[in-house]
């Protein structure tokens, strides 16, 4: 426990450095050049998090040579949802930089609220329709104006480790943006932070499987039905061969 608690000490004072240094220079930088300073200071905050808590982080792609060839591409990234820490590690290992659709619980921390925003991440209200609407159409926005995003579809962490059932709307992101969705697998992070634990786990293995990418474009009304479920099958599959 004491270890836990001197680790998030740690993560606390690392991200107030972050903000109390650097945020007035991205202010300076304007917006487009603000927010990608932002989005490489966010891979640097990850690395420091996974380093802090002995966190070995593995990559796997099914094909690296298909990725490479879409690596400048805007993408939409739909990933299992396993642990707080799963954000960290997306911004330390994933190799592109990217922003993230996350709860509105977050929003109500001011500096890191701050911090996301500038980053181009999207808080959305789970509870009103209406505003989780009115956040999936800025996100859309944000993607057609050049910012990858990550969304975690099934809209929140898992209770015991397994992937749960994702929800629809979190594909409209790639759907109309025309997007490619990389489907991307999260295992082992759970077994760092278990949802309603305080307590960390440490010297953890991690693997981050980065699938094919799926084109969004010219899909049919079938198609764009059973994307869901698609997606889920690849992340399931992935999670349980590797």
């Amino acid at each position: 426990m004491i270890r836990s608690i001197f680790t998030y000490f740690l993560a606390i004072i690392h991200f107030g450095f972050l903000i109390l240094f650097f945020y007035p220079l991205v202010l300076l930088l304007g917006e487009e050049k603000g927010t990608k300073f932002t989005r490489k200071l966010a891979i640097h905050w990850g690395k420091f998090l996974c380093k802090i808590t002995f966190t070995k982080v593995e990559v796997i792609y099914k094909d690296r040579e298909i990725f490479d060839k879409i690596k400048d591409e805007i993408v939409v990234v739909v990933g299992n949802h396993q642990s707080l820490m799963d954000i960290p590690i997306l911004f330390a290992y994933f190799p592109k930089e990217i922003g993230f659709v996350a709860k509105e619980e977050l929003k109500k921390i001011f500096f890191l609220s701050l911090w996301m925003k500038r980053a181009k991440c999207v808080f959305i209200d789970r509870k009103s329709p209406k505003k989780a609407y009115t956040s999936l159409k800025k996100a859309i926005e944000y993607i057609q104006n050049g910012y990858s995003l990550v969304i975690f579809p099934e809209g929140t962490r898992t209770e015991e480790g397994e992937i749960k059932e994702f929800k629809k709307g979190s594909f409209k992101l790639a759907l109309e943006s025309k997007k490619m969705i990389i489907p991307v697998t999260i295992k082992g992070s759970y077994e760092i932070h278990k949802k309603h634990r305080f307590e960390l786990g440490f010297n953890k293995r991690v693997k981050l499987i980065i699938d094919n990418p799926i084109q969004t474009i010219n899909l049919s009304q079938e198609e764009k039905k059973n994307l869901k479920d698609i997606v889920r099958k690849n992340i399931i599959y992935n999670y349980n061969t590797n």
